[in-house]
């Protein structure tokens, strides 16, 4: 037990979902500037294929960064409510704005 089991149900909750949407906000943080600039650049030549590898490792450490923020609800908390609330805020924060961003670059094209 720590301090923060003692809490309310749902203060854990928040807590585990805005640790969620802390973390989605740095995730799309990561990946959205190199994605706008590979839309700027076009998609041939040696720029496309330098932001292409840039993506591809922004990608790898979202993935990371994620995972740590899953494992320290699940250490610091332990409730599935927390960590079910961290996971809703990761996809609300990072997934659905990349959606949205991937998809406005694809029908201007």
């Amino acid at each position: 037990m720590n301090w923060v089991t003692n809490w309310p149900p749902a203060a854990v909750a928040a807590l585990g979902g805005i640790v969620g949407l802390l973390v989605g906000a740095l995730n799309y943080r990561l990946v959205a500037g190199p994605y706008r600039q590979l839309a700027r650049a076009g998609g041939a030549g040696d720029r496309a294929a330098i932001l292409q590898q840039r993506i591809l490792f922004r990608y790898l450490l979202r993935m990371v960064l994620s995972f740590v923020s899953l494992l320290v609800v699940f250490l610091v908390v332990g409730q599935p409510m927390a960590i079910i609330a961290t996971l809703v805020g990761l996809i609300l924060a990072s997934d659905i704005p990349l959606f949205f961003l991937m998809r406005a670059r694809r029908e201007r094209s």
